[in-house]
C-alpha cells in the first residue's frame, strides 16, 4: 500500500471520528409522569374540592445537528508542508478527505518547528468555536491545559500524528490515531540488528517533540 493512500485512511479515520462527535445528539429527556392523585382515606376525607394539580412545564427539545450545514474541523499541527515534505502527503489527503466527507477543513501550523507557536495556535483554533479539532499532541505537558479549553467548551478534540492517547497523555481527548513511536524506534533497530549493523544513529530532526524523542529511545 503506498504511503498516500495510508494517508489518506488515516485521514479519513481522522476526520470521520469528529464527524461522529460533533454530529451526536444529546439523550432526550423522557416526560416526567403526573404523579397518582391520592385516595382520601375515611379519617382524611373532606367536604373541600380536591385542588387541582399543576402539569409539570414541558421540557425542552433536544437539539439536532442541522444536516445541510458543512461543518467546520479544525487541525492544528507542529510542521507544514512548506518546511516539511512528509507533511505534504497529508495535506494532500486532508483535503482528499475533507472534500469526500463534504466539510470545511482549515489546517493551522507554525512557520517552523516551535512548539510554543503550536500551543497559540491551539487557542486560535478554539476561538474559532469549531464542530471538531484535530491536534498532533507533540507536547502533553504544554498543550494540556489549551486542549483541555477545548472539551470543555464542548469541542470534541482527536489526537494523531504525535501523542500516546487520552490516559497516557493524561488529557480526556476522544482517542488517538497513529503510531507508537518508541515501538517504531524499536522495530527500526531490531531490524539494523538483523542486517548485520552494530552501531546506528537516530537523527532527531525536531528535538523536543514527545513523538521523535520517543521514537530515539526505542
Amino acid at each position: 500500500m503506498s504511503r498516500s493512500r495510508i494517508a489518506y485512511i488515516t485521514n479519513i479515520l481522522l476526520i470521520a471520528g469528529l464527524l461522529l462527535a460533533a454530529c451526536a445528539t444529546p439523550t432526550a429527556t423522557s416526560a416526567p409522569t403526573q404523579p397518582a392523585q391520592q385516595q382520601p382515606t375515611a379519617a382524611s376525607q373532606s367536604t373541600q374540592p380536591p385542588q387541582p394539580t399543576q402539569a409539570p412545564p414541558p421540557t425542552s427539545a433536544p437539539t439536532v445537528a442541522d444536516p445541510n450545514r458543512r461543518l467546520n474541523i479544525y487541525v492544528v499541527q507542529h510542521a507544514l508542508c512548506a518546511w516539511d515534505s512528509w507533511w505534504c502527503t497529508m495535506k494532500g489527503a486532508m483535503e482528499q478527505a475533507a472534500s469526500d466527507l463534504n466539510l470545511n477543513l482549515t489546517v493551522l501550523g507554525p512557520d517552523k518547528f516551535d512548539l510554543q507557536q503550536v500551543a497559540e495556535l491551539i487557542d486560535q483554533a478554539v476561538a474559532a468555536k469549531p464542530d471538531g479539532i484535530a491536534v498532533t499532541v507533540t507536547d502533553p505537558q504544554l498543550f494540556k491545559d489549551k486542549i483541555q479549553r477545548a472539551i470543555d467548551a464542548g469541542i470534541p478534540v482527536v489526537g494523531f500524528n504525535a501523542g500516546n492517547g487520552p490516559d497516557k497523555d493524561g488529557i480526556p481527548y476522544l482517542t488517538y490515531i497513529g503510531q507508537d513511536e518508541y515501538q517504531g524506534g524499536y522495530q527500526a533497530g531490531k531490524r539494523l540488528v538483523a542486517a548485520g549493523g552494530q552501531q546506528g544513529v537516530c537523527i532527531n530532526h525536531q528535538v523536543g517533540g514527545a513523538n521523535l524523542d520517543a521514537r530515539c529511545k526505542g
